[in-house]
């Protein structure tokens, strides 16, 4: 399970999937500008299995791709066995969103309730801010 997470939404997601892994045994992945290796917050829950720090659309196909198994690559944040957090460094990697196509134009997504689709576009910061 993938979950990406803002500010307004961490808390929320962390109790979700600890409801989700309370009945259904799975991997939850989260991921988003709130998953770094140095928030507090994040780092005292166990309710996930690993995080992805940065962009994350290359690691969620690796991650994929190799499951069960982990993938030995930077930008993750995994579990010690002494219950503290291992991040495994910032990844090098930027991609080019130019080779992902829009789900909207490839027709992947329908029109919803009354013909409105409720779809999110925002990629990074407008800042250039670094997360």
């Amino acid at each position: 399970v993938g979950m990406s997470c803002y500010q307004w939404n961490l808390e929320r997601s962390l109790f979700l999937a600890r409801q989700i892994k309370r009945h259904i045994p799975c991997t939850i992945v989260v991921g988003g500008p709130e998953i770094t290796p140095d928030n507090r917050f994040l780092l005292r829950h166990r309710d996930f299995d690993m995080g992805v720090v940065g962009e994350g659309e290359e690691v969620w196909k690796l991650l994929l791709q190799s499951f069960p198994q982990i993938p030995d690559i930077q930008g993750l944040i995994l579990p010690k066995e002494n219950g503290q957090w291992h991040f495994t460094g910032h990844s090098l990697y930027h991609p080019s969103l130019k080779h992902w196509h829009s789900p909207f134009l490839c027709e992947a997504l329908d029109s919803q309730l009354k013909g409105v689709l409720w779809l999110e576009t925002v990629h990074g910061c407008m800042y250039h801010c670094a997360y």
